[in-house]
């Protein structure tokens, strides 16, 4: 199994190597829980019919009891990811696919994924600062193989570069503090926030839980709840809900907002507390006359 191989190379008690112990034990917890499901499901067929079912079916084995594995504090569980992430061998990389497959990497640094298109206006300008990646990691490999590996100097965001030219980017989870308070939101594909101090990233996103406009659900939902986050703490961890924003707020991120939108900082507050913005021209026929 990658994960015991892995940890077997490293240091008792790092970081590391507790993560991959942890969900290696996991998983053969839940192994053994779906082994102990089918025997009870073989074991009332049994006593349903009797004798016929005994001459036709015998259990082989039984799985051994595995305990459920104890927890890892989430600070050690994400510096324990973002170790194995970094290196460079092959079962690193395999560690990885199988933890994506598991969870989507919920203690990833940077979990969910967008592709940004550099030439198009905001792309364009986040693109433009990108450098290319000192080593190719496990990380870089699990966005895309054969890419030209690259990296964010501002988030440290891992990125590839693919061979029709857009870019695969992990996004992050949270942002820091260091670039000064929200300043924008823009509605693009994918969506953008800018900074105090004019920088642009990518809007901060949960491993399950993505973020849209326009329509009433739960992308929506979420970009509203992002936004409120956002506005009180720009290192405020990503929506991880559809629910809990303010009315304004979600009334906001369901109108039918024209892509590359700039919804400023004074809009955002304004939706929030209830008080009266700009609002997108309602669409008609006649546009696309």
């Amino acid at each position: 199994m990658p994960l015991l191989r892995l940890a077997s190379a490293l240091a008792d008690g790092e970081p590391a190597q507790q993560v991959l112990v942890q969900l290696a034990r996991v998983a053969q917890r839940r192994a053994t829980e779906g082994a102990l499901l089918d025997l009870k499901i073989v074991a009332e067929s049994h006593e349903r019919r009797g004798k016929s079912m005994e001459l036709t079916t015998m259990i082989a084995a039984r799985p051994i009891d595995f305990p459920e594995p104890d927890d890892i504090d989430q600070a050690v569980a994400q510096a324990g990811w973002r170790d194995v992430l970094s290196r460079s061998d092959l079962v690193a990389l395999e560690c990885v696919r199988i933890v994506g497959g598991w969870d989507g990497g919920a203690n990833f640094r940077y979990a969910s994924t967008e592709t940004v298109r550099p030439n198009s206006r905001y792309g364009a300008e986040w693109a433009r600062r990108l450098t290319v990646a000192g080593e190719r990691t496990a990380f870089h490999e699990y966005l895309g193989g054969q890419s030209e590996p690259m990296v964010d100097p501002v988030s440290g965001a891992p990125a590839v570069r693919n061979s029709d030219g857009t870019l695969t980017v992990a996004v992050p989870q949270r942002l820091t503090v260091e670039n000064g308070e929200l300043a924008e939101v823009i509605l693009d594909r994918p969506i953008w926030v800018r900074t105090g101090n004019g920088i642009l990233q990518l809007a901060p996103q949960h491993y399950y839980y993505g973020i849209n406009w326009g329509y009433g659900g739960s992308g929506p939902g979420s970009l509203a709840l992002l936004i409120d986050r956002l506005l009180d703490d720009i290192s405020a961890p990503a929506a991880d809900n559809t629910d809990g924003a303010p009315d304004g707020l979600d009334r906001l991120t369901e109108l039918q907002w024209p892509q590359e939108q700039v919804l400023t900082r004074e809009m955002l507050e304004a939706a929030r507390d209830g008080r009266s913005y700009r609002r997108p021209t309602p669409h008609s026929e006649e546009d696309d006359s």
